[in-house]
């Protein structure tokens, strides 16, 4: 028997797969024409990108403005603050005067218990010290009653005043602040700490704060007097 030798498996070598001439032309030529579909895709697709970039940034024009400073320097608003502390004082008035009457009251039921406890008082003096006591007493609870009413009322009073006066300046400065913002500006943030919503905006360089144009308009019909201490 002749001697032979055979291949080991792992050494045997597959013949490549071959592709006839018309699919291998028809592949290259499909991917030829992806390829280049691709390459032409790409301007145009960087421009459309950069064209949204371009219109998101020309719409999104921010800008921040001051609550508290328009507060505190619109003629409206100081107008406001001295009605109010009119308003306050004259309550004041007449929540010591109220307060006054209480403390007599106490002062008198004090001075009654005092007379009570002297050792040479008589029964008789005793009853009639009594009588006078409860009757002081009652005196006392009726007027700090009053009192106390007087003095939630007036808080209440205050309250509202104030509310309504804040509205009211509220409404001017946002419609100032939309002369100035209309069609330049699509996002007014507020920059003044306890403001009023969204939020509060503590650092804005690079964005315009049109603060002081809302503050020209609101004050253009402000009284002589009312610029002269503006200007101070």
């Amino acid at each position: 028997m002749p001697y032979s030798i055979e291949t080991p498996r792992h050494l045997h070598v597959k013949k490549p797969r071959t592709i006839s001439g018309q699919s291998f032309l028809a592949n290259f030529t499909f991917r030829v024409r992806i390829g280049f579909l691709c390459r032409l895709a790409l301007p145009f697709l960087g421009i459309g990108v950069a064209q949204q970039v371009t219109l998101a940034q020309e719409k999104a024009q921010f800008a921040v403005i001051d609550y508290m400073l328009l507060f505190k320097d619109y003629y409206k608003a100081l107008e406001s603050n001295q009605t109010l502390r009119l308003k306050q004082e004259e309550m004041r008035k007449d929540f010591e005067e109220r307060q006054s009457s209480v403390m007599r009251a106490a002062e008198a039921g004090k001075k009654l218990q005092e007379d009570l406890q002297s050792p040479a008082i008589s029964d008789s003096k005793k009853k009639e010290i009594e009588g006078q006591l409860k009757d002081k007493q009652a005196e006392f609870n009726s007027r700090q009653k009053l009192f106390m009413d007087f003095r939630d009322q007036s808080m209440n009073v205050v309250q509202k005043l104030q509310a309504k006066e804040q509205e009211v300046i509220l409404a001017d400065i946002n419609a100032a602040m939309n002369l100035v913002a209309k069609n330049k500006y699509t996002i007014v943030f507020s920059k003044s700490l306890g403001a009023p919503p969204p939020g509060t905006i503590v650092f804005n360089e690079g964005i315009d704060d049109i603060t002081q144009q809302v503050l020209a308009i609101l004050n253009k019909d402000a009284p002589k007097a009312a610029k002269k201490e503006d200007k101070k």
